[in-house]
This record gives structure tokens, C-alpha cells and sequence, in this order.
């Protein structure tokens, strides 16, 4: 506050006076203190001189205000007045329109009441009369129209006359129960006689009637006992033609023909029951058809599985021991795959059958609830039914049973293995891969997820096992053979031998590490196929992604089979070295300090390289018709790494003078440009390291290293700092110093 302010202003400055000790402090302060007093005065003199003015505009406010409140006060009171009219007026006028609105509700409820007591009458007369010409579906629509008024206008209806009133409500009422039992009764004896077009006709009284769900009822029960007496004939000949003969028993066209005959009824009755009874009522319908399907389905599959035999098949199949099954090599012949083929087959043909008739079913029922989804629960009561078991069972059959048929024919096509000589695999390759695309698509065809899972991890299991296993068993003495066979060819020299060309036993032995490779590329190539066509097949993201996780172990197993070949083509390498040997250590003897004369003599002269060139491409022009692309470019990239790397060690310990730098650089460049016509790969990445190391032995001084080093150097260089240093040491003629004292550390 400013009060507490100054108290506490001039506390302070009675402390300060009270501190002083010096006269000339208390005559300035003083004097302070009197300016500061003449300053307020002045100030307090300009505000009287302004008080005569401040009055006169308060008193000139005070008379204008008054002027104006006036003026404002009368202009609220006429305001007022006006809305109070308004007011007034809107009463009277809310009122009448309420008057008018009881009026015409009134006006609304007797004509209600006139139109009902006409359709009353007009329903008695017409009932009555239609009951007596047998017109019965007149009759029906008299009695709908006299319900639909009682559900509009209510049943309280009372006319003048409560007499007649009370009379026409009898009358109707036992015209309605009389046409009730009439049209029961006619019903029941056209079901009898099959009279289907009279069926239909009373059929569609019931929805007029109010008994949509006895007239819905008895259609069901009706159209069940047409297909279940067709069903039992095709059943009966079923079981007298499993009597005779095998062959002559067609489980397929019997389950078939049920469901043509149900599929049929669902759509010729659609209209019907959609037009006169609702979507609610046409889903019932198709529930009751289904209900029949298990009873009459189930009895056919269940008859193909005695029939066939399948469960003491099963039991023999699970009888054999796990290492009987799953030794290569070894197929069992006590039950015949032929056999298990022709049930596969069968066994197929029921379940695609019974999946495709699932979804006609299931569109059905979901096309007519449109726009809103079907009622999960009725979807459970289709799948829950007996028949739905029954195929599950089938499909545990066939499941099994293709596993096993997968197992025994690639154990088979493992055993049986031979070359051909017109493809650079051997048959097992094809073999194996045919049979397991032939079960794949077959599993597909089920239009079953859990068959399809099933069956493609039997296939990865026996690719990454069984297949996997044989090639890994058989490479290493495949390499051997060919190596064998390929000295055999080109003899001690590297070059063609006279006499016959064993090439035909080479290729024979190349077919060994040619399969690894094709049966990775084949593992590659099916796996895009089964996803192409499984996404088709099952487009639900959850099922796609179920039979996603199963196809990727498929690529690792493609991997593994890579791995395979790697190893194989590795010791193929391994052993072409010790060909290369000689000439490698007639590199180790060649010298790099040249002279003007041995320059230029090299020039014109055969050296190492030629010798290094000539072996290396007899023995690859050899091999590359032998082996696949892939692993050709393969072997090449690996046997030119060993190469070089020795090529390199031995660099590594040599002295060179500019000369040598430059015939290096020479050697080098010849290597690259001639390797480069034999391969598709980048031969010069393989002689990077040799290149800058010819690079940096070539110079003019050690100083000129400096042009090529750096962060603007267009060289990417794969030597670190201490191994340029190292290489430039090899240099006769550069200087220890120099060498030291070179600034390397700006890279």
C-alpha cells in the first residue's frame, strides 16, 4: 500500500540522518531535501489551478446524462408495450392452433375409426364368401388386412352399433381359425401326394396368416423328406454296388448328386421364402436342409471310410517304426503307394466337393441377410452339424495318408536315382520336386487351411531331412569323382589328352553338385507358386498369414540346400588348387627388380600369367558346360579368390623397382581382362587388392603417393594405412625415411 510505503520510505531515511557524521553530508541532504519539497509544491499549485475546470465538466456530464436517460427510458417503456402486444397476440394464436390440432386428431381418430369398421365389415363379407368358393388366398388377404388394421388402429374400435360389433369379431374370428385348419389340412395331403405346386400354393398362406413359423416348418420338413428319399435311393445303391466291386462304386457322384439336389431347393424356393416370409426364415430354411445334409452326408463319407478300409489303413501306416519311415532310401512295400495314390485321388474329390458346397451354402445365407453380416452363431450351427465332423475325419485320413505317400515316393525317387545325360541333374531332382508339387496342389485343392498347413510342413520336413540328407551324404565323393575325372581329361599339363574324352563321366559326377543348386531354385520357385495360389485360395488375412509362416521355413530350407552346394563347390576349388600349384610357385620365383631389356622382353615374351591363364581356362571351359550357371559363377568367384590370395601372399614377399611395379600393373591388367571373358561376375572387385598394390609399386617417388590418397582421391582403397606403408617398403630405390615420414593420417 502506498502508506505502508512512505512510513517505511521515511523510517528508512530517519535511519540514514541518523547514521551521519559528517557536516557537509547533513547540509547536502538538507539541501536535498528542500528541493524535493519545492517540487511537490509546484505540483500541488497546477492541481488547484485545474479544480475549477474539473468541476465545471462534471457539472456539463451531469446535465447531458439526465437529457439521455430521459430520452432511453421512454423509448424501454414503448419497447415494452410492444412485446406485451406481441405476447398477447402469440397466446391467442398458440391457442387456436391447439384447438385445431385436437380437431384434427379427432377428425383423424374417427376416420380411423370409419376405415376400420369398413375393412371389418368388408373382411367378414369377403371371408365368408371366399371360404364358400374356396378362394383361400382371398380369404388370407382379408384376414391380413383386417390385422394389419388392428396393428395400426388398435383392436378398441367400438362403433354405434356395439352389437354388430362384437358380432363381426366373432364371425372373423372363427373364419380365421376355420381357414387356419382348412389350409393345414390342405397342405398335409398335398405333402402327401407330392403335389409340389400345391404345396407352394398353401405355403405361402401361412405368411398372411401369422404363422410364418409353422408355414416355414413344414415347407423345411417337406423339402427334407424329398431329398432324404432321393438320398436314400442313391444310398442304397450305394451299399449294394460296394457288394460287387470296387470299381463300379462312385462315393463321389452320390455326395454329389445330395448336394446338387440341396443347393437346388435353396435356390429355387428363394424367392418364395424371401418374398413371403423374410431373410430370417430363408437362413432357417437352408439351417434345416443342412440338418439334412448331415444325416445323409455323413452316412456317404462314413460309407467311403468302411468301405475303403481307411482306418485299419491308417493303423498299418502308423504301425511302422519312426526309423523304417524316415531312413532314406529304404521305402516300404507292404502297403502300396499306387493304392494310396487312388485314395488321395478320392479323397480329394470328397472334400473339394464338400468345401465347395460349404461356401455356395454360406453365400446363400450371407447374401440374404445383406446389408447386415451374418449372425455368427448361425454360422456355428452349419459347421457344428455331423457332417462337418464327419469331413474332418476324412480330412485327418488324408492328411495322413499324404504324408505318408510323400514320404515313400521320395524315399523312392531317392533310391531309384540315376543320370540321364540330357539334363545337368540327376533324376532324383525332378522326381522328388514333381511329387511334392503334385501333393502340394493337391493339399490346395482340398480348399482345407489345415490340410494344406499340414502337408506343406511334411513337404519342408522332407526336403530339409530326407532330400537335404542324400545330397549332403553324396557331394563330397561326387567332387572327388570329378576331379578325378577332369585330371583324367586334361592330364598333369592341363591340357586335352589324347584318346577318349572322359567329359561324359565328368558330367555324370558335375550332376552331383548341379542338384543341390536346381533343387534350391525349385524350392524357391514352388514356394512362389504355393503363395501366389494359396492367397486365391484363402484370401482371409489371418489364414494368409497362418500359410505365410509355414512357407518361410520353405526358404530356409532353400538356404540350407545352398549351404549344400557351397561346401561342394568349395572342395571342387580346394581341389583344382593343387593343378594351379606349380605354376603359382613359378610365380614365387619371379623376379620384379627389372631392367629396360627385361621390360621390354616381357613384353613380347610368354610369362607366368600366359601359363596361369591356359591352365585356368582349360580346366573352366571344362566345367562350364557341365555345371549350372549358379554354380559355375560360383566355382569361378571361389577359385579366383584362392588364386588370388596366394597371388597375393606371395606379392606380399618380393622387391620391385618402378619397372617391376609397372609389369605387375601389366600382369594384372592382362589377368583381369582375359578372366573377364570367361565369367559374368566383376573380375576386376576379385583383382582390386592386386591393382592398387601395382598401383602404389609403379610410382615415381613416395611423395606422388600423396595424388592418390585422400578424401579426394577417386580410389577406394583396400589397404589401411600401415599396409601402404608396408607395400611401399618393397620398393628398392624409396627411402626408409621417406616411407616414415609420409603423411598418411589425413585419410
Amino acid at each position: 500500500m502506498p502508506g505502508t510505503e512512505l512510513d517505511e520510505s521515511l523510517i528508512a531515511d530517519i535511519s540514514a540522518v541518523e547514521k551521519l557524521t559528517s557536516l557537509s553530508d547533513i547540509s547536502r541532504l538538507l539541501h536535498d531535501t528542500l528541493a524535493k519539497e519545492r517540487g511537490l509544491e509546484a505540483e500541488l499549485d497546477q492541481l488547484l489551478h485545474r479544480r475549477g475546470e474539473l468541476e465545471k465538466g462534471l457539472l456539463d456530464l451531469h446535465a447531458g446524462s439526465r437529457e439521455t436517460l430521459e430520452v432511453v427510458k421512454a423509448e424501454a417503456e414503448s419497447l415494452a408495450n410492444s412485446v406485451k402486444r406481441t405476447s398477447n397476440l402469440s397466446e391467442r394464436v398458440s391457442r387456436k392452433v391447439r384447438e385445431l390440432d385436437t380437431a384434427q386428431s379427432r377428425i383423424n381418430g374417427t376416420l380411423e375409426s370409419i376405415d376400420y369398421i369398413v375393412n371389418r365389415t368388408n373382411a367378414v363379407d369377403g371371408v365368408q364368401q371366399a371360404l364358400q368358393t374356396e378362394d383361400y388366398e382371398a380369404a388370407a388377404q382379408y384376414v391380413s388386412t383386417l390385422l394389419q388394421s388392428e396393428d395400426k388402429y388398435g383392436k378398441v374400435h367400438q362403433d354405434s352399433s356395439i352389437k354388430q360389433s362384437e358380432q363381426q369379431s366373432r364371425i372373423l374370428a372363427e373364419a380365421q381359425q376355420e381357414l387356419k385348419k382348412v389350409v393345414q389340412a390342405q397342405l398335409e395331403e398335398a405333402v402327401c401326394k407330392q403335389e409340389h405346386d400345391t404345396v407352394v400354393r398353401f405355403v405361402r398362406l401361412y405368411a398372411p396368416l401369422r404363422m410364418k413359423d409353422e408355414g416355414v416348418h413344414a415347407f423345411t420338413e417337406y423339402v427334407r423328406n424329398l431329398i432324404a428319399e432321393r438320398a436314400r435311393e442313391e444310398y442304397s445303391a450305394l451299399v449294394e454296388s460296394t457288394g460287387h466291386s470296387d470299381n463300379d462304386t462312385d462315393f463321389i457322384s452320390a455326395l454329389t448328386g445330395l448336394f446338387k439336389d440341396i443347393a437346388t431347393a435353396v435356390e429355387e424356393n428363394h424367392d418364395l421364402l424371401l418374398t413371403n416370409f423374410g431373410a430370417t426364415f430363408l437362413v432357417e430354411f437352408t439351417l434345416g436342409l443342412q440338418a439334412e445334409c448331415d444325416v445323409q452326408g455323413s452316412r456317404i463319407v462314413q460309407r467311403y471310410i468302411d468301405h475303403k478300409k481307411l482306418q485299419r489303413l491308417m493303423k498299418d501306416i502308423s504301425g511302422f517304426t519312426a526309423s523304417q519311415r524316415m531312413e532314406p532310401g529304404q521305402p516300404v512295400t507292404s502297403i502300396d503307394p499306387k493304392q494310396v495314390a487312388g485314395h488321395l485321388e478320392e479323397m480329394l474329390s470328397l472334400a473339394k466337393s464338400s468345401e465347395q458346397y460349404k461356401q455356395y451354402m454360406m453365400g446363400s445365407m450371407q447374401d440374404a441377410m445383406t446389408p447386415a453380416p451374418l449372425d455368427p452363431h448361425l454360422e456355428k450351427r452349419f459347421h457344428s452339424g455331423q457332417f462337418s465332423v464327419t469331413i474332418r475325419e476324412l480330412i485327418a485320413y488324408y492328411i495322413a495318408m499324404e504324408e505318408f505317400f510323400m514320404e515313400q515316393s521320395v524315399d523312392k525317387a531317392i533310391s531309384i536315382d540315376e543320370w540321364t545325360g540330357e539334363t545337368l541333374s540327376s533324376s532324383m531332382v525332378d522326381d522328388v520336386f514333381y511329387i511334392l508339387r503334385m501333393c502340394s496342389c493337391r493339399a490346395l485343392d482340398t480348399a482345407n487351411l489345415q490340410a494344406l498347413t499340414a502337408v506343406l510342413g511334411q513337404l519342408n520336413t522332407l526336403l530339409a531331412s530326407n532330400l537335404a540328407q542324400a545330397l549332403d551324404q553324396r557331394w563330397k565323393a561326387g567332387c572327388n569323382k570329378l576331379l578325378k575325372s577332369l585330371g583324367a581329361a586334361l592330364g598333369e599339363a592341363g591340357l586335352p589328352s589324347s584318346g577318349p574324352s572322359p567329359t561324359s563321366h565328368a558330367a555324370q559326377h558335375a550332376a552331383v553338385l548341379n542338384n543341390s543348386d536346381m533343387a534350391s531354385m525349385y524350392v524357391q520357385k514352388l514356394r512362389s507358386e504355393l503363395e501366389g495360389s494359396s492367397s486365391q485360395m484363402f484370401p482371409s488375412a489371418s489364414q494368409h498369414q497362418r500359410i505365410k509362416s509355414v512357407l518361410t521355413d520353405l526358404s530356409k530350407t532353400a538356404s540350407d540346400l545352398r549351404h549344400i552346394t557351397s561346401k561342394a563347390l568349395d572342395h571342387v576349388a580346394n581341389g583344382l588348387m593343387p593343378q594351379l600349384r606349380p605354376i603359382l610357385d613359378e610365380v614365387a620365383q619371379v623376379q620384379y627388380e627389372l631392367s629396360d631389356a627385361e621390360y621390354a622382353a616381357n613384353e613380347v615374351e610368354d610369362t607366368w600369367v600366359q601359363s596361369l591363364l591356359g591352365r585356368l581356362g582349360a580346366y573352366l571351359n571344362t566345367l562350364q558346360p557341365l555345371l549350372t550357371p549358379a554354380n559355375y559363377e560360383q566355382l569361378v568367384s571361389l577359385l579366383l579368390e584362392k588364386v588370388i590370395d596366394r597371388l597375393d601372399a606371395t606379392m606380399r614377399l618380393k622387391r620391385f623397382n618402378q619397372l617391376g611395379g609397372l609389369q605387375l600393373d601389366r600382369d594384372v591388367r592382362i589377368l583381369t581382362s582375359t578372366l573377364a571373358d570367361i565369367t559374368q561376375q566383376a573380375v576386376r572387385d576379385h583383382f582390386a587388392r592386386l591393382s592398387q598394390m601395382a598401383t602404389i609399386l609403379s610410382l615415381e617417388s613416395v611423395s606422388e603417393f600423396l595424388d592418390y590418397w585422400g578424401d579426394s582421391s577417386t580410389i577406394s582403397w583396400r589397404f589401411g594405412e600401415a599396409q601402404v606403408r608396408e607395400i611401399l617398403q618393397q620398393r628398392t630405390d624409396f627411402l626408409q625415411d621417406e616411407i616414415v615420414a609420409l603423411p598418411l593420417y589425413i585419410q
